[in-house]
């Protein structure tokens, strides 16, 4: 557990007697993020509890990414509603805009057996959540050492991160509702605004701890890798589920 710097709340910054803080309600003790409080704390406080703070979290998570995520690891999560149930929250509710509303064209991979690929990312997406999250983490743990946070934390950041990622894709989608586009182009132009948005989270991030130059290279250079290595598990994948058929088709 990490008490309150010089007695004062780290969500507000508020004097501390006893142990909630008098101004905002946070406990005076506010635990570091370590991979077992992780998962055995805040993701099961996550599943079973709603917090207030959800449009806050999303305006953060949008505009101050960086800052957020830093807040937060840092102590101030009074205001923010659980990233992880979030994340959750954010999944569901695109799949079902894909699987009620999407009437493009799309482009569609089979395996040999006739599955569809974007059946089986849908009957597995848990697993593809928490198996890029913690690469993401690992990255940035490795390139930002002058954070000093725990693996955990990073892994934190990656989800207000992940956050933000999938918000892009939901308004796509939701875009895509109401006008015509041409795919290829589209998702060109999507898949650029989110490498932006990735490279804008990154540089807060670490803003302060980095030269511009030095926060610039590092950041370049951590996304390059985690694609990289997310390039390598997805030819896993294609070769796992022998993927064959590669077709337009419409709805």
């Amino acid at each position: 557990m990490t008490e309150a710097v010089d007695n004062k709340c780290l969500n507000c910054g508020a004097p501390i007697l006893g142990a909630f803080c008098h101004s905002c309600g946070q406990s005076a003790n506010i635990h570091r993020f370590t991979v077992a409080s992780f998962f055995t704390h805040d993701v099961i406080h996550g599943v079973w509890h709603v917090d207030k703070g959800i449009f806050f979290t999303l305006k953060e998570i949008l505009l101050r990414p960086g800052y957020a995520a830093r807040a937060y690891v840092g102590g101030k999560r009074r205001s923010y509603f659980n990233v992880l149930t979030l994340a959750l929250l954010i999944i569901a509710f695109t799949l079902f805009v894909s699987d009620k509303f999407e009437t493009s064209s799309e482009f569609v991979v089979r395996t040999s057996s006739g599955e569809r690929l974007d059946d089986v990312v849908v009957n597995n997406i848990k697993l593809l959540l928490f198996s890029f999250l913690p690469i993401f983490a690992w990255c940035s743990r490795l390139f930002f050492k002058r954070l000093k946070y725990y693996y955990a934390e990073h892994l934190v950041a990656a989800t207000f991160f992940f956050n933000g990622f999938m918000l892009l894709i939901l308004f796509q989608k939701l875009l895509a509702l109401v006008i015509d586009y041409d795919y290829l182009i589209w998702y060109s132009v999507h898949i650029a605004i989110q490498v932006v948005y990735l490279a804008f989270a990154c540089y807060q991030f670490v803003q302060g701890k980095y030269s511009v130059a030095g926060a610039i290279w590092r950041i370049f250079i951590m996304l390059f890798f985690f694609t990289s290595i997310c390039l390598v598990l997805l030819l896993t994948i294609y070769f796992a589920l022998d993927l064959q058929e590669f077709a337009w088709v419409y709805k």
